[in-house]
């Protein structure tokens, strides 16, 4: 496999890894729950050509299996489904997720998506009401 040009570079992402690199790995440490790897990519085997070679991206041969409605729609949106493809990680262990928004006076604050009204959907519970359905495991946002 050719090495590209600006990976050469001194200043580069891969030169500085190579420059800053442990000499030895750091081991995959077990988890509480096991996690799945899940590409942004619809074809594990062509990340290196898409993302670092220049292939295009919707000459991925599996684009369909994305769910994107057309080649051209994957092509666009594959180099940046990296956020979803975490979060698809992060939720294959099961359970519902809500995205807390507060914690104030004992109180967490809450938007649910299967709030079925409006009270239910942006919520407040006292945190041991809230502990009771939590499934203690989650996604930190510093926005």
């Amino acid at each position: 496999m050719l090495t590209p040009a600006w990976a050469e570079r001194p200043d580069s992402l891969p030169a500085l890894a190579a420059r800053t690199r442990k000499a030895a790995p750091l081991p995959d440490l077990p988890g509480r729950y096991p996690v799945p790897w899940i590409t942004q990519y619809a074809t594990p085997p062509l990340i290196a050509a898409i993302a670092y070679e220049g292939h295009p991206p919707a000459d991925d041969p599996a684009w369909r299996e994305s769910g994107a409605p057309d080649q051209e729609t994957y092509g666009r949106w594959c180099a940046r489904l990296c956020g979803m493809a975490c979060l698809r990680m992060a939720l294959a262990t099961g359970g519902h997720l809500v995205l807390v928004t507060g914690y104030a006076g004992g109180q967490v604050s809450f938007r649910n998506p299967s709030g079925h009204t409006p009270q239910a959907g942006i919520a407040a519970l006292p945190m041991p009401v809230f502990d009771r359905f939590a499934a203690h495991r989650g996604l930190a946002l510093h926005v």
